[in-house]
């Protein structure tokens, strides 16, 4: 990756960090089309907040991040079931 693209990611890996107890359970990485036809990529998972629960996002930006937030999410999930 390059150096805009290491800060990137390194931004995004501390939000999922945030967020990895929930990711490990559910969650996943979305491809949305804006009305533009451009691709735009994003990580969705449910949080409670109270009594509700809540549909949070990670913004991935463009399709750059979503495979090595994918591989990430699955190593995190693959080791919660590793005895």
């Amino acid at each position: 990756m390059v150096d805009g693209a290491h800060t990137r990611w390194d931004l995004v890996r501390a939000k999922l960090e945030m967020a990895k107890p929930r990711l490990i359970k559910a969650g996943s990485v979305i491809k949305k089309t804006a009305s533009s036809s451009r691709e735009h990529w994003a990580v969705r998972y449910r949080e409670h907040d109270g009594e509700k629960v809540v549909q949070r996002s990670i913004d991935l930006g463009d399709a750059s991040m979503a495979d090595p937030t994918k591989k990430l999410i699955d190593e995190w999930r693959d080791d919660a079931l590793t005895p």
